[in-house]
């Protein structure tokens, strides 16, 4: 188990992706978790007032 942590340290940057990629990633995210949010919110709205 050491001798994977100690090799994966010594990968390189090459390893992990870029901090814009991980950006870009994680805007889709953000977007589906707004618009589920608002549908929540929504269909609760729906409820309270029917």
């Amino acid at each position: 188990m050491e001798a994977e942590l100690h090799a994966s340290a010594h990968r390189g940057p090459a390893a992990h992706p870029p901090a814009s990629l991980l950006g870009l990633g994680l805007v889709p995210r953000l977007a589906l978790a707004g618009l589920a949010a608002v549908c929540v919110w929504g269909a609760i709205a729906w409820a309270v007032s029917a």
